[in-house]
């Protein structure tokens, strides 16, 4: 799955069905008040303004946050990524690798999600659903 991904001032998100399609094919996400966008080589992770994620695109990796794997090739919807939405803890940066999602939280929390390929964190698993990454170990 290839799509072109547009955010608008208005916090509005447009998405084109593959990169060869022109602008007026454009079709409105179901998510509004998004601030920023990132996105992986299949998938995009949006940011509102009250500190919510959502993600679209391919899943084949677990990228989009859902906790299940599973190959989304048809027309895609916006999906709440709840297992980091529920908490009182607002995320406030976004970003994606190829296959993976990352979240940084107010409070300093880091999340991923996705196929994940670590250089030194060797703690770093595999996962379709959120997972908090220590940044700092204790000696």
């Amino acid at each position: 799955m290839t799509f072109n991904i547009f955010l608008f001032e208005d916090g509005e998100v447009f998405a084109s069905p593959s990169v060869e399609a022109s602008t007026k094919k454009l079709v409105q996400l179901n998510c509004s008040n998004i601030v920023k966008i990132a996105a992986g080589y299949s998938h995009a992770v949006m940011l509102d303004c009250e500190g919510k994620i959502y993600t679209y695109g391919a899943n084949n990796y677990g990228q989009l946050g859902i906790n299940k794997m599973v190959s989304i090739r048809q027309k895609a919807e916006v999906h709440a990524v709840t297992a980091i939405n529920e908490h009182s803890d607002k995320v406030k940066l976004i970003a994606c690798g190829p296959n993976y999602t990352l979240a940084y939280t107010e409070l300093g929390s880091l999340y991923y999600w996705g196929y994940l390929v670590p250089d030194d964190l060797e703690s770093v698993e595999h996962s379709p659903s959120p997972l908090q990454i220590s940044l700092f170990q204790d000696d």
